[in-house]
């Protein structure tokens, strides 16, 4: 028996179904009774039936592992970008109680600082056509003892409905460089105004010049269009250069 009939699930039901056939169309032949030989064929539906409720079965603890999935990427994502606006935001203010009350791990660094950090200068903007993002880049030169300078990105857009207000986009530091790539410009933006203030220590610069990037009214698949001439409604925008 174990040598003719074969192990697998399919396997089985492939043999039964063909011998089912033969076995109800010559029963008196092979002697099998009718009812003997209609076991098979009810024996067979009813594993393909169980066969076919384990496919659904997996199908759907499938779904539900990607939907679980998705949602835990979701939730590890927004706690990130929170968490980071929370630090973002201590470093901007240097209170360090801010990270206490919100019971986020940490403390900003102690720092000696000669004095306030001097203000970026010469801001730059550089758009990334294949992803939409934009690369804002800044120079700064520190007065003697000035070192471990924190740089806030901040921006603010002009869509349909006005501007928003500034938002903090995220920190630059002296190992990163000065430059900050901005990936979150909201569709349908029409221009976009960054801004970076210093920060070393419990000392805070002023802040830069703002910059302001015309991305023009045509909209395409990343919210971007870099203008002609860099000139709208007689104010100076940067025009882009395309990466």
């Amino acid at each position: 028996m174990a040598r003719t009939l074969p192990k697998t699930i399919n396997g089985l039901i492939s043999f039964a179904k063909v011998h089912s056939e033969t076995f109800t169309q010559h029963a008196g032949a092979i002697g099998l009774s009718p009812e003997q030989a209609a076991r098979v064929a009810d024996a067979t539906a009813e594993l393909i039936a169980k066969r076919n409720e384990q496919y659904a079965a997996m199908e759907t603890y499938r779904a539900a592992t990607n939907a679980m999935e998705s949602a835990r990427q979701d939730l590890a994502d927004i706690l990130g970008a929170t968490i980071f606006m929370i630090r973002a935001h201590a470093t901007l203010t240097g209170d360090g109680e801010i990270l206490t009350t919100a019971q986020i791990p940490g403390r900003l660094p102690a720092r000696r600082s000669a004095g306030a950090p001097n203000a970026a200068h010469s801001l730059s903007a550089r758009l990334h056509a294949a992803t939409g993002a934009i690369t804002i880049s800044w120079k700064s030169r520190q007065p003697r003892g000035v070192r471990s300078v924190t740089w806030i990105v901040e921006r603010r857009v002009q869509g349909e409905l006005g501007w928003s207000e500034w938002d903090i986009l995220g920190l630059g530091g002296n190992r990163g460089g000065r430059s900050y790539t901005d990936a979150t410009v909201p569709q349908g933006t029409r221009v976009a105004q960054y801004r970076v203030t210093a920060r070393t220590g419990g000392e805070q610069g002023p802040e830069s010049s703002v910059l302001a990037v015309n991305l023009g009214s045509t909209v395409d698949g990343h919210g971007l269009f870099p203008a002609g001439d860099g000139q709208r409604g007689g104010g100076a925008y940067q025009v882009l250069a395309v990466a």
